[in-house]
């Protein structure tokens, strides 16, 4: 019975499931709470972090800038870091996971240490919400492991 029992999905899996169908189907509010109802289970830490950060992708997609402003910021400088975060962060809640990937690889490319490595960690979370896209998942890793190195 404890056999059958390992390979069943904890509680906390089902929720985290239940949470991360919700954000796949636009549906922020409910994703959040019932994100906030899954237990903290270490074996799930990345996936939960991953959920949260694209949550708050999909928070700034509906309330922060529009693209065509933000493209307009990075023309007139393209050294506007936070106009590329913000990019980075509309095209993640736009589950534009390559245009987000290549925004926050030029982040690290010019400024790796800007605001404690953001789009490292930002990144890394991205490669988890994108883990259903494991050839552009891969491309991005080569990419980021060529920009720090």
């Amino acid at each position: 019975r404890a056999f059958f029992e390992q390979l069943l999905p904890s509680a906390a899996e089902v929720a985290l499931q239940r949470a991360e169908d919700a954000f796949a189907a636009a549906r922020l509010d409910e994703a959040e709470q019932l994100l906030a109802a899954v237990p903290h289970e270490f074996e799930l830490a990345a996936r939960i972090a991953a959920l949260e950060q694209g949550i708050a992708y999909g928070r700034a997609s509906a309330d922060g800038p529009s693209e065509t402003d933000l493209r307009a910021q990075l023309a007139a400088d393209a050294n506007d870091h936070e106009a590329r975060l913000a990019l980075a962060n509309l095209y993640g809640g736009q589950r534009r996971y390559r245009e987000a990937l290549e925004e926050l690889i030029e982040l690290v490319r010019r400024a790796r240490t800007w605001r404690d490595g953001v789009a490292r960690t930002q990144l890394l979370a991205l490669f988890t919400l994108a883990a259903g896209e494991p050839e552009l998942v891969a491309e991005y890793r080569r990419k980021l492991a060529s920009a720090l190195h």
